[in-house]
C-alpha cells in the first residue's frame, strides 16, 4: 500500500504499518495519532473514531486497535482560528 507521511510528506510503499515503523525519511513513527486517518486537530481527543481510547502523545507510537494509515499526502488541513483575530475583523466589518 502506499501511505504518506503526515510529518515531511514522503511517500512510502509498505506493506504493514507495525508499532515500530518508521518513516525512512525523517524517522517518524507511522503507526501514531498524526498519522492516522481518525486524527483531526478539531474533534474530542482529537480523534474521530469515537471508541478510540485516549492518547497523550499524538505523534508517539501507539497500540490503537482503531488505526487506519493515511493514504492522502499532508497539506489539506483546516486552517486554525484565533478567537481574538476573528472578534476583531467582525468588529471592524472585515470580510474573510
Amino acid at each position: 500500500m502506499i501511505i504518506y507521511c503526515q510529518v515531511c510528506g514522503e511517500k512510502i510503499d509498505i506493506d504493514y504499518v507495525g508499532r515500530d515503523s518508521v518513516c525512512p525519511s525523517c524517522g517518524s513513527y507511522l503507526h501514531s495519532c498524526i498519522q492516522c486517518e481518525f486524527y483531526d486537530p478539531y474533534a474530542h481527543n482529537q480523534c474521530r473514531e469515537p471508541s478510540a481510547e485516549f492518547v497523550a502523545d499524538k505523534e508517539a507510537s501507539n497500540f490503537c486497535e482503531y488505526f487506519k494509515p493515511k493514504k492522502t499526502p499532508p497539506g489539506n488541513k483546516r486552517k486554525k482560528v484565533d478567537p481574538d483575530e476573528l472578534l476583531k475583523k467582525l468588529l471592524d466589518g472585515e470580510k474573510d
